[in-house]
């Protein structure tokens, strides 16, 4: 076998490791993704994506500029992405902060803008 031969079936060999190392790579990748995902699900944590910042303020500002609204109407008014992953307690929160710094009110269980 000559000097030639030998390179080109080492780089063969080569090109053969990089596919087996590559392909083991992303067999690693989708098994470490696979156990991320069972530890969340046992330990009853879900991977739910969080409103941004600021998203529930907005949703309910928004939403009480066109009246008196439940919670529950309010969620519902959802349009963008972002509003919509503001959870009811969250919108509750910020109602609730939002009377003690007055700017909502809340009259028979409907959320409205402070005067």
């Amino acid at each position: 076998m000559s000097l030639q031969q030998r390179r080109s079936r080492l780089d063969e060999l080569l090109d053969q490791i990089r596919e087996l190392a590559a392909a083991e790579y992303q067999r690693g990748v989708r098994d470490a993704l696979a156990r991320v995902v069972d530890v969340a699900q046992v330990s009853g944590k879900s991977m739910r994506v969080r409103a941004p910042h600021g998203a529930a303020r907005a949703l309910v500002e928004r939403v009480l500029k066109s009246g008196p609204r439940t919670i529950r109407e309010i969620r519902e008014a959802a349009k963008t992405e972002a509003e919509k992953l503001v959870s009811y307690q969250t919108a509750r929160l910020e109602l609730e902060r939002g009377k003690k710094e007055k700017r909502y009110r809340n009259a028979k269980g409907k959320w409205s803008l402070h005067s």
